[in-house]
Order: C-alpha cells, then structure tokens, then sequence
C-alpha cells in the first residue's frame, strides 16, 4: 500500500478509506482508477478492493459510498471489483468454503460479503472458479493424463524445462512476455507493466521453487509457461498471521514444511498448435510429484474458460473447490456531490 515501495501506483489513481465512528475504526476499503484497463477494455470503471468491516449494514453502505463518489471523481460510470488494486492482482468476493481457509493469493472474506454488496445495489457481473486436486485425485488420473501429454509432445516435438537459476532474469521476461501475449484477449487480464512485474517478481523470487515453474518449447521457440509457488498460507496460518521480521527472513528455510502449491499462471502463446496447456500442466504435476507436494491449487479460472475447467475438472470432478464473483453497481450522475 506504500506507493513509495509499490510501483503500481505510478500506473493508477489509487486511494484508501477508513470508516470511523466515535473515534474507532470499523472498516475499510481502496479505490483504484486504472486507465490503461479502461482503455483496453473500452470501460468506464472505477474498482474497490481490500473491502473488510464489522458486520454491519451502514458501515458497508458507508465504505462503499464513498468508495463511489471516489471513483466518480475521475469520471468513470461504474464501480466494479473487489480487485486488490487491480486485475493483475487478487480479486473477487469468496462465496463458499468460508469455513476452510484459503490458499495464498486466493481471496477469503466472511460470508455476509456478498449480502451486504447485493444490499448496496451491486450485482454480480462474473464468476470465478478455483479447484483443489487432491492426492489421490492425482494419482487416479495421472496415468491416463500423463500418457496424453507425453503423446502430444511427441507429436509435436515439444520440449519441457523449468526454470534455470542461471538464467532466472531471461525467464522471468519469457513470463511476462507470454503472459502479455497468452492472455491479449482477455476481459479482465492486462499486460504487467514492466516495473510491476519487477516488484512482483521480485518479492516471488526467493520463494519459489524453480523446477515447479515450466516451459514449454517448440523448435527452439518457447509456446507456453506455468509458474506455480509453494501454498505459504500453511505457514502464515501457523503464525497466525503475524510474521516478524525473524519469521521472514527464516521463510525460505522454512519451505520445506509446505506440502501444498498453488498454480498462479499459465499461459500459451496464441497461433501454437493444440495441446499445449496439457502439456504444461502435466509436466507441473510431475514436478510438484517429483518434489513431494501434496494439493494442487488454482487460483482462478474464467467462467467462460471452458477449455480450462475441462482439463482441470479431469483431476478435480466437474464441481469447482471454491467458487468468487465480481460486482457492479452503476454511479449515479450526481455521485460526487
């Protein structure tokens, strides 16, 4: 939230919001005005995020009141989100599951979320889907999914890889350029700035595990990636959530501890034949099963991604761990005022 350390300040009109009564604080959220999405999207919208407050119906109303006359501002027709500043970061309401914790860079929030947005004139506008695959999900269908993967790169003459530590910069600009151009169609994804992928990147980098991110490529040329991290909530939910410097500095240590991951991207390179995302995501498990992790989660998945939630739901079943929505709600012409 530091815009002095966070580079995406430079890229949007961001503010934050306390709600206060008697001197205590009760909630909070941020607004962020991204025009480059607006822009490529043709849109006119406004985002909160970081929404949480006490269970109460006018500090909610409140919060997000003043989210919109924000955002109004800067003369957008909608405020939309939850995004945690902006779609290349967390985002969405939590609908289910509320009982079972999440796993990191997926979004949780109480249950009442979503009645007290419904109650404040916001309408869902997307859903989004996570899944979870279990141990024994993947061992039952490893077989028959593997052997598919292998018969396409065979075909194809694909060659898999992970990441290489002495070349950890080139690959990491092999992401964020077939991030860029994998999802260039995208409703909400946008490319990373160069700058904020940086930061990212950076804060990621002595985090991961290299061999669990992959790539794929075709006579010489790389088609597709996958970057998948260790799930760290195991760890946060230890401490509690309250993580000291120490703790922080004893975190890559630690890390043998984790028994879960978490696949954030992945991508293919448009014009590429079919088959690759199978390909990726084979060659991910074979990785996470080669080290010794346990669950696989995602983060999210696109309602509209049939091709995805297919090859997903061959590990998973056809029924989604968790489920997210974004909201709308229209501005009124007179929001400001």
């Amino acid at each position: 939230m530091n815009p002095r350390r966070n580079p995406f300040h430079r890229h949007a009109h961001i503010s934050h919001l306390l709600a206060v009564r008697d001197g205590v604080d009760l909630g909070r959220v941020s607004t962020t005005v991204h025009p480059a999405y607006n822009e490529r999207h043709g849109a006119s919208a406004g985002f909160f995020g970081f929404l949480d407050a006490v269970d109460d119906p006018e500090v909610y109303a409140a919060l997000l009141d003043a989210a919109a006359n924000e955002v109004a501002r800067h003369g957008v027709s909608t405020l939309t989100g939850p995004y945690n500043y902006w779609s290349g970061d967390q985002f969405g309401v939590l609908l289910e599951e509320h009982d079972r914790p999440t796993a990191v860079f997926q979004t949780w929030n109480p249950a009442e979320v979503a009645d007290h947005l419904a109650a404040c004139g916001f309408i869902p506008r997307d859903e989004l889907r996570g899944y979870e695959i279990s141990v024994s999900q993947r061992t039952a269908a490893r077989t028959e999914v593997l052997d598919r993967a292998d018969r396409i790169s065979r075909a194809l003459g694909l060659v898999s890889r992970p990441m290489h530590r002495r070349s950890i910069d080139r690959d990491a600009g092999l992401i964020r350029d077939m991030f860029a151009s994998s999802f260039a169609t995208s409703a909400e994804v946008l490319p990373y700035p160069d700058d904020v992928f940086d930061d990212m990147f950076g804060q990621l980098r002595p985090l991961l595990d290299l061999d669990l991110v992959r790539f794929v490529e075709r006579r010489g040329e790389p088609v597709g990636f996958s970057l998948t991290v260790p799930d760290l909530n195991e760890l946060f939910a230890v401490w509690q959530g309250r993580i000291t410097p120490m703790e922080m500095a004893r975190l890559r240590g630690r890390l043998s501890q984790v028994s879960g991951v978490v696949v954030l991207l992945l991508g293919v390179v448009p014009g590429s034949p079919m088959g690759i995302a199978p390909v990726l995501f084979a060659d991910t498990l074979r990785a996470v099963e080669q080290n010794g992790y346990g669950s696989v989660h995602t983060t999210w998945v696109h309602g509209t991604n049939s091709a995805m939630h297919g090859l997903l739901s061959r590990f998973a079943g056809t029924v989604p761990a968790r489920r997210w929505a974004l909201y709308d709600r229209p501005l009124r012409r007179d929001a400001v005022a």
